[in-house]
């Protein structure tokens, strides 16, 4: 790292020893060298003001966009059919499944949401978990975790899921055909899944809208 230097005299700090003495016998001004760190140059204020602009964008376009894309996303879900749990083995394809209670914090090892779509032909069950972070300063560890279906079947009005490597378990209940109870006892609340390559085309619209 560089270094900058600061003179400073030391005669003005010394004494005479009498004030009768000759100009000539007063010690001639000496310095020293005290070191200090430079200041990085380079990390100025403006840079760092354009930078962030950058980053995180105007607030006010970014609530713009955002709401842009709720519209959207409402306006696509109202031309599906309403979701009801039949004990059809494809009721549950289309649909996100996350947890009736509004709980302020975050339950390790316990799904946040089931999603269920089609890619390229395949039946997949994404799962959204929070799992315990090594770093424990980083906060909530969320992972999704993406399974491909080998059969959907339903048994004493239950859903079986099986997948490659676990096999999920979704309760219908009899009084009510709207939502369903996980393995663990949750219930769940079914949504209309909305494909990303859709979001991400509506936040593309949006942000051209908004220059």
């Amino acid at each position: 790292m560089m270094k900058k230097r600061m003179m400073i005299p030391l005669a003005a700090l010394m004494l005479t020893a009498c004030a009768g003495d000759d100009a000539e016998e007063q010690p001639e001004e000496t310095v020293q060298e005290i070191e200090q760190p430079e200041q990085n140059d380079e990390t100025e204020p403006d840079d760092h003001q354009d930078q962030d602009e950058e980053t995180t964008g105007d607030p006010t376009q970014s609530a713009s966009v955002e709401q842009y894309v709720q519209e959207q996303r409402e306006a696509y879900t109202a031309e599906l059919e309403e979701i009801s749990f039949t004990g059809e083995p494809d009721d549950l394809m289309g649909i996100i499944l996350e947890p009736a209670t509004n709980s302020p914090g975050i339950s390790v090892g316990v799904p946040l949401s089931y999603q269920f779509n089609e890619d390229d032909g395949q039946r997949q069950l994404t799962v959204h978990i929070v799992e315990v972070s090594e770093d424990l300063e980083s906060g909530p560890n969320h992972q999704f975790y993406t399974h491909d279906i080998q059969d959907i079947r339903v048994e004493e009005d239950t859903y079986i899921v099986e997948t490659e490597g676990e096999t999920f378990y979704f309760e219908m209940f009899t009084e009510s055909d709207s939502r369903l109870r996980s393995e663990d006892g949750e219930l769940l609340i079914p949504s209309h899944y909305v494909p990303s390559e859709l979001i991400s085309e509506w936040q593309e619209e949006a942000e051209e809208a908004g220059g």
